[in-house]
């Protein structure tokens, strides 16, 4: 009866909005039913709150407990088992915490919370084929990560072509000055010039994806003013 008594009350309380008092119930139930797939939801969906509140770094919380409470519940041990649409809501919900997650990393973009976000969009609309958002959430990301996947092949293939050509162009100059192996006899001048351009290139090529993150003060201002503009849903994916 206690526990029961601590469910409903921590339901009551997040529907109240009042999510410090709901992480606290929900608490109070996992310190004597660490099984209880309910709790780990709904705490999974608190810190998932606290986030969009401004807590950015709850969000790899709420995937977790998200994560807990799946496994638990077809584990065939905790509290209750879930429902294919049960399933599919907390999918959901965990995609969305991992593409918040994604979003408010300063410190460097993880491409596989956007994968994995993209892999529970998917797998909630096999099991909820009503729940039309989860689709288009799947689509928006699948775009954006073929993107990306074009972007950083773009930027490897350029910069290895461009050591690939300087190391080209650097070896034909060599083996025509010095040893007279070609076609082509190079005079001292554009000996130099081949041998020094092709060795600025291929420096150039080695550290190009680096020199593509160089920041310029301007543009860094101006990045960062466009970062203060963007609002939760910059990926267009919103909460169920």
């Amino acid at each position: 009866w206690s526990m029961s008594f601590s469910l409903n009350l921590a339901e009551a309380y997040f529907k109240m909005q009042q999510i410090e008092k709901a992480e606290a119930e929900y608490k109070k139930i996992l310190a004597i039913a660490p099984k209880h797939v309910e709790s780990h939801i709904g705490l999974g969906e608190v810190y998932t709150i606290m986030g969009d509140q401004g807590d950015g770094d709850l969000y790899g919380q709420a995937i977790r407990y998200f994560s807990q409470g799946i496994t638990i519940a077809y584990n065939g041990d905790g509290s209750k088992r879930l429902t294919n649409k049960e399933h599919a809501a907390v999918l959901y919900s965990r995609a969305y915490a991992r593409v918040k997650l994604y979003e408010v990393d300063k410190a460097g973009k993880d491409e596989n919370q956007l994968q994995l976000a993209k892999e529970d969009f998917t797998e909630c609309f096999h099991k909820d084929a009503n729940n039309h958002k989860a689709k288009r959430a799947e689509e928006k990301l699948k775009q954006r990560l073929t993107r990306s996947s074009s972007q950083w092949l773009a930027e490897k293939a350029g910069a290895w072509l461009i050591v690939i050509l300087s190391a080209s162009i650097f070896t034909f100059s060599q083996a025509s000055f010095f040893f007279g192996k070609t076609s082509v006899t190079l005079e001292p001048g554009y000996y130099a010039l081949l041998t020094f351009g092709s060795l600025i290139f291929m420096v150039a090529g080695i550290y190009l994806p680096q020199i593509l993150k160089l920041k310029i003060a301007g543009i860094e201002l101006e990045k960062s003013s466009v970062d203060q503009i963007k609002t939760q849903g910059s990926l267009g994916i919103t909460k169920n």
